[in-house]
């Protein structure tokens, strides 16, 4: 289970607000988020499963093998993606002089 450490904010203009509500709403309680405002025309989620989304790029390697991601679109088509960075371990000094 993916684990988001911190989302300050996003903001996103959609061509459907009920639809897109929707399928961000189904993605960011896979991620843990619960829907915290919720308005006509603006909701906010603050820190499952999802459903119905395009893999336009599919899971995998990408930049190198610390780079894990999946690219995916949503209703109104722009391409999102969920990533895993993990850097390569640092060099301890020892290990360096050698």
């Amino acid at each position: 289970m993916p684990r988001v450490v911190g989302i300050d904010h996003l903001v996103l203009s959609v061509g459907d607000f009920a639809r897109s509500k929707e399928f961000y709403r189904k993605l960011l309680d896979f991620l843990g988020f619960k829907l915290k405002y919720d308005y006509a025309d603006m909701a906010g989620w603050s820190n499952g499963r999802t459903h119905g989304m395009t893999v336009v790029d599919p899971p995998g390697e990408y930049y190198g093998r610390s780079y894990y991601a999946v690219y995916f679109t949503d209703p109104d088509g722009m391409k999102l993606e969920a990533m895993v960075y993990k850097p390569p371990p640092k060099q301890r000094r020892a290990e360096k002089k050698k």
